[in-house]
């Protein structure tokens, strides 16, 4: 039987040796163990794949999807902050190749105008930069048919979002591949 919390740990030692480790960075040249720089137009994501496994977490300033950074105080700046959450939650920004029937287990976020919330990040990073996390974990039923991700819909939803910077690590590969609006998808073979 599939054990997806024990999957779940080897997906958590792969993304430390994409994270913490120079070696497995497209940065060879960076003994800088920070988080990567706040860079309007640009998100990162990293993606570990162990067996039927799949867990994605992308990183971006709130600018990259809402425009904007500040508390929002005006009810469309509401709006845009519910409507980009729904977005995320509704689990499908990164999708993968439909041969691979992956499902999306669990969503994770974090964003600096949760309220009541100890995860909430207002008080992280530079006054005035606020970033936004998520995290998708999947199950793929057919792994062996997984081939291609594809960042689509991420950029259709997130207006301001040029470059989504990948690092990726599974089916025995290793690769960095940098995504934009005219290359939203990429092989995984």
């Amino acid at each position: 039987m599939f054990n997806f919390k024990f999957t779940l740990q080897a997906f958590l030692f792969g993304y430390l040796l994409i994270v913490e480790f120079p070696a497995f960075s497209s940065d060879h040249n960076s003994h800088q163990h920070e988080q990567k720089p706040h860079v309007h137009g640009i998100a990162n994501m990293e993606l570990v794949i162990h067996k039927q496994a799949i867990l994605l977490t992308v990183h971006s300033p709130l600018y990259n999807l809402l425009g904007f950074e500040h508390k929002p105080k005006l009810a469309e700046q509401k709006q845009a902050v519910k409507l980009q959450l729904d977005k995320i939650k509704a689990g499908n920004l990164i999708t993968f190749n439909t041969a691979a029937k992956c499902e999306v287990k669990a969503i994770h976020y974090e964003h600096p105008f949760e309220t009541n919330d100890h995860h909430s990040n207002e008080h992280k990073g530079h006054k005035g930069h606020k970033d936004i996390n998520f995290e998708y974990e999947l199950l793929c039923h057919s792994p062996n048919k997984l081939a291609m991700l594809n960042s689509e819909a991420l950029f259709s939803a997130w207006k301001n979002l040029n470059n989504l910077r990948v690092q990726w690590i599974g089916q025995g590969k290793q690769s960095a591949v940098t995504l934009n609006r005219n290359k939203t998808q990429f092989s995984l073979k």
